[in-house]
């Protein structure tokens, strides 16, 4: 329950950062010509996280909290602020920008924050042990017969892809069970 709930988090949380570049996208194009930079480190940082997150060979070079996309998440803040104000709209809309790119800095922070945790080391090693001791043990008591030995090999294997599974969802940005 735990692993899912740290794999439905970090998922959470980068929907919401991909709802607010589409947001924020949205809002600098009604900005007009002004916001142009703004979109275009926009993009950047996105392309920039994207690649360094997601790497071509499946593997996470860097949580989504780290790297690139979090510098360019303050150039982005910087360049919206520095839009000319010009009339009461661009001033609401310029306001709102600023709102979508704090929040998606928050979000990046909070991605960053429970992606620093994960499966303890010293737990996995415990938990492992346990499974190997009680696997053995079943195995000196266990009758010699094809049935006995077959059904202690499934649940073998059931228990190590559930552990698998549970370190997996540790992994959210690489690995077999991956946001996509």
């Amino acid at each position: 329950s735990s692993a899912q709930q740290y794999y439905s988090t970090v998922e959470a949380d980068i929907t919401e950062i991909g709802a607010d570049i589409s947001a924020t996208d949205a809002v600098l194009a009604r900005i007009g010509p002004d916001a142009t930079h703004a979109r275009r480190l926009l993009r950047e940082g996105v392309a920039e996280t994207i690649a360094s997150v997601w790497s071509d060979g499946g593997a996470a070079t860097n949580h989504p909290g780290d790297g690139p996309g979090m510098s360019a998440v303050g150039q982005l803040a910087e360049a919206v602020q520095e839009l000319p104000r010009g009339d009461a709209r661009h001033a609401a809309l310029q306001q709102q920008a600023a709102a979508l790119v704090a929040d998606m800095e928050l979000a990046g922070y909070r991605v960053r924050l429970v992606g620093s945790s994960g499966v303890q080391p010293a737990l996995l090693v415990v938990l492992l042990s346990w499974l190997v001791i009680v696997y053995l043990g079943l195995g000196l008591v266990l009758p010699r017969t094809s049935t006995a030995i077959v059904n202690t090999i499934l649940s073998a294997v059931a228990c190590a892809g559930a552990l698998f599974l549970v370190v997996e969802y540790y992994s959210p940005v690489s690995g077999l069970v991956q946001i996509s």
